[in-house]
């Protein structure tokens, strides 16, 4: 999972990179990837070098200049990262300002949810908090709000799923295993072209491949469905259709009246990172 960070203070960062990379936790297990800018310069030089759906979340601190009271530079970040739809990613604003009201105000504007205003504390006080909304910030970015009786009357709802021979199938919630990206690299003379895409795995293994990217369908999904959530950068995956955990490899309940063959049986399970299962125990998913 790829971390931008937006934070001038040498002392502060340490603590940033401690939640998400403990200095404990085994290397093969530390599943995020901090890139750290320190200015508004850094950081939009930053964007521009990387492709859209590079990064998965953003922490931004306010004041880039604590020697000027007026600085905001921050704020500035966040609304070029908001401001354009082909790079727009979730956002966590934390800063020592969390006092100030108009910061506040002025972030809920820009579609920052004021539980994403955090004051700095957090990063020592309560680490387990920070990642709760790190994960709610991701899993809910984009995605429509819906209420009680909305979802409940959903639970039936099915959604059509279009693959590449522009065929669009309906599916219930728990007729979908998960969504995975793929990428695609083709060698073509002296260039090397490269393309995201998406495949759907159902509960019967049939695997629909779709040229939209995970983005587009964790947005989609998730605003009708909320029993998916995202793991990792790669997956999307239903919690209600999780059979097992064999050490780092994740099994699926599938229709157990048909008979895979060697293809299909590699669809029912997917291999879990650090990350994806450090992910899985704050949803309490592991007790």
């Amino acid at each position: 999972m790829n971390v931008f960070v937006v934070e001038d203070s040498g002392i502060d960062y340490p603590l940033i990179e401690n939640v998400f990379c403990p200095k404990d936790l085994p290397d093969k297990e530390k599943g995020y990837q901090l890139f750290w800018t320190k200015s508004k310069h850094e950081a939009t030089r930053l964007l521009a070098d990387k492709p859209p759906g590079f990064f998965d979340i953003g922490i931004i601190d306010i004041k880039l200049n604590e020697g000027d009271d007026g600085n905001r530079d921050g704020l500035d970040v966040a609304q070029i990262i908001l401001g354009n739809d082909n790079i727009a990613f979730p956002l966590i604003i934390v800063t020592k300002n969390f006092k100030v009201e108009e910061y506040a105000r002025e972030t809920e504007q820009m579609g920052i949810d004021s539980r994403y205003f955090l004051s700095k504390s957090i990063l020592v006080d309560n680490r387990f908090v920070f990642m709760r909304r790190i994960y709610d910030a991701i899993d809910n970015f984009k995605v429509r709000e819906m209420t009680g009786e909305e979802y409940v009357a959903a639970r039936d709802r099915k959604i059509g799923i279009i693959g590449i021979d522009n065929v669009r199938d309906f599916y219930r919630r728990n007729e979908i295993l998960y969504v995975t990206s793929v990428t695609k690299i083709e060698h073509v003379e002296h260039f090397t072209n490269k393309t995201t895409g998406s495949i759907i795995v159902t509960a019967n293994l049939k695997a629909i491949h779709s040229s939209y990217n995970i983005g587009h369908f964790k947005r989609r999904i998730r605003s009708n469905f909320r029993n998916f959530i995202g793991i990792d950068q790669s997956y999307l995956i239903n919690l209600e259709m999780i059979k097992l955990v064999d050490g780092v490899r994740l099994v699926f309940q599938t229709n157990e009246q048909i008979k895979p063959d060697k293809y299909e049986k590699k669809l029912k399970y997917i291999e879990l990172s650090g990350t994806a299962q450090t992910r899985l125990r704050h949803e309490h998913i592991f007790i």
